[in-house]
């Protein structure tokens, strides 16, 4: 068994490790801000999504036996990528421009004569496409989750109710897990 003054060396080491990773993972308020304010815009646009694909559910009527069913009732994710694009998008550029007019205002205060502008649209555009491309892979894993729920409620032979039920936990478990691991990416 170790000493006692092992042991107090042991917990101040914790201590210290402990400091430097709050330090470490420590965000501005601003940050934490911006990546709420992004993470509930998505999840806003997330059950949308879930609204439409519970109608359609609702219209087809039963629990869908075959892959092209189920796509119908999930096509509403495909609609999704442009708006969830767009509202990264518009989050990651307000970022962007608060980071460079941080940067400007410095500038500014060395004594360089520098004017606050717009970001760029070749930023812009470069953060679009780049976000574009991560919805995309987001949207299509949400998209095989959801497809892999159906297929197995149509297999335990659930009903349609009870299938909803399914769906709409999962959804919004995994609404609520995208759309904070999409803003703590993005911001």
């Amino acid at each position: 068994f170790p000493s006692h003054d092992k042991i107090i060396a042991m917990v101040w080491e914790l201590e210290r490790f402990s400091q430097k990773l709050i330090a470490i993972k420590r965000r501005p308020a601003w940050q934490v801000e911006a990546e709420n304010r992004l993470a509930g815009r998505l999840q806003d646009m997330f059950d949308n999504v879930l609204d439409d694909v519970v109608r359609e559910f609702q219209a087809v009527g039963r629990v869908p036996s075959d892959a092209q069913t189920r796509r119908q009732i999930l096509r509403f994710f495909d609609d999704a990528q442009e708006t969830m694009t767009d509202i990264t998008t518009e989050e990651a550029v307000a970022i962007a421009q608060r980071g460079r007019n941080s940067v400007i205002s410095k500038l500014q205060h060395q004594g360089m004569s520098i004017r606050f502008d717009e970001v760029p649209n070749h930023i812009v555009e470069t953060l679009r496409n780049h976000i574009f491309v991560a919805s995309a892979g987001t949207l299509e894993r949400i998209t095989g989750d959801v497809m892999g729920l159906l297929a197995n409620c149509y297999e335990q032979g659930l009903s349609i109710f009870d299938t909803m039920e399914e769906l709409r936990n999962q959804f919004t478990r995994l609404g609520e897990h995208r759309a904070r691991t999409i803003a703590r990416t993005e911001i």
